[in-house]
């Protein structure tokens, strides 16, 4: 009876402490904090990734300018004939987040394999119904199909990564629980990874992110993958609640070989402005046109052959153009670039665009022209530069794109 009163006054005293004992308790506090953040920090590095991490997983400050709704509809050979962008985001820098990078695509293929990877993410690969993508790993390099893209499924619970901040939430949080669980109901604690599996047709909703290039199997050409993951039907169910384009609005890229990194294939002109040139640069990828530039008199030309579905209810070209100039006038253009469309056989139909010395650029701008009117129609796409003898004038074309919706 003795002990069990003993007790209760010492449980009393430890509820109202004396002064005397308010520091030891306060180091004691201290520490078991310390000890909970230091549980929680080794629980979030032993999963989660770095690079990029922010907007893989979308912490980063820009995640709300990601439009959700609608979602575009796209192929796989859509997605693979995207700019190739990968170079464009700045080295060493986590947490930002290309404007391409703001998109939502759905698109429908077929599930060929999937890797279960050290940073907690499932690593989807998606294929065409050719069940073709690019093999991974050392020597692979140049492999690339355009067949093939990787989607992403992070694990909610490794959000923070190595190095975030566990207080920060995924904007897209309730999605990504969501496709997780999907997922794991089909394959219960990753089981069937590293298998083939088929081409199992899905349906996915993700955001487009550009990964830096390390040989990933399954890679894109232009290494555009949809991470995060923000939804998955499997039997290429349409996902409810996310906005389907109509009928009729599916992007689809009519030129070949956008960004010239696959060389002269598809072009047809003055072929050897196409390349990757010592001391330069193209906007995207290591290959780029180089037209002018000579400083003598001469004409060059590209350009491709194109049919423009009638059933389209818009066409866009779109082009990334750099100029630089020795000529000092500031009155007179002696070196031009044309940006036309014509005929089949090469009669000019219209001069969308004329630029000359006069334009000269510090770096790649983007020039877009709406080219509905000719739906319906087998057109050229065609660029033709004019330089003077004199100062030379360069016109630098990367990343040309024509779609259609």
């Amino acid at each position: 009876m003795g002990q069990r009163s003993l007790c209760a006054r010492g449980w009393a005293r430890t509820l109202r402490p004396s002064k005397r004992l308010l520091p030891l308790l306060s180091l004691r506090l201290v520490a078991a904090f310390a000890l909970v953040v230091a549980v929680q920090s080794a629980a979030f590095g032993a999963c989660g990734g770095t690079e990029r991490w922010f907007v893989k997983v979308g912490t980063d400050p820009d995640a709300g300018l990601v439009q959700l709704n609608p979602s575009v509809s796209i192929s796989v050979s859509g997605l693979n004939t995207l700019p190739k962008l990968q170079n464009t985001v700045p080295h060493g820098d986590n947490k930002f987040r290309l404007p391409e990078e703001r998109v939502v695509y759905q698109v429908s293929g077929r599930l060929a394999l999937f890797k279960d990877e050290d940073d907690g993410d499932y690593h989807l690969v998606i294929t065409d119904d050719s069940l073709t993508y690019t093999p991974g790993g050392p020597g692979t390099n140049g492999l690339e199909t355009s067949t093939s893209f990787i989607a992403e499924i992070p694990d909610p619970a490794c959000v923070p990564g190595k190095k975030g901040d566990p207080n920060t939430p995924s904007r897209f949080d309730t999605q990504l629980r969501d496709v997780r669980a999907k997922f794991e109901a089909r394959f219960p604690g990753g089981v069937g990874a590293d298998t083939d599996l088929g081409g199992i047709p899905v349906t996915l909703v993700g955001i487009a992110f550009y990964d830096r290039a390390h040989l990933q199997t399954g890679r894109a050409i232009n290494g555009i993958e949809l991470h995060p993951l923000l939804d998955i039907q499997f039997g290429a169910a349409v996902s409810p609640g996310v906005s389907s384009p109509p009928s009729g609005t599916a992007v689809t890229q009519l030129l070949a070989n956008p960004d010239f990194e696959l060389g002269v294939s598809g072009w047809h002109g003055t072929l050897g402005n196409i390349g990757a040139f010592a001391g330069e640069t193209g906007r995207s990828g290591e290959k780029f046109a180089w037209m002018g530039g000579l400083g003598t008199a001469h004409t060059e030309s590209l350009y491709q052959n194109v049919t423009i579905p009638a059933s389209a209810q818009r066409a866009t070209l779109s082009l990334w153009l750099n100029i630089a100039t020795d000529e000092t006038t500031t009155t007179s253009a002696y070196d031009k670039l044309y940006v036309q469309i014509r005929n089949q056989n090469g009669a000019v139909i219209k001069t969308l665009a004329t630029y000359s010395n006069l334009d000269q650029t510090t770096a790649y701008v983007q020039k877009t022209f709406d080219v509905s009117v000719y739906k319906g129609q087998t057109v050229q796409v065609y660029f033709k530069m004019v330089e003077d003898n004199g100062k030379a004038t360069s016109f630098r074309l990367d990343d040309i794109t024509l779609m259609t919706q």
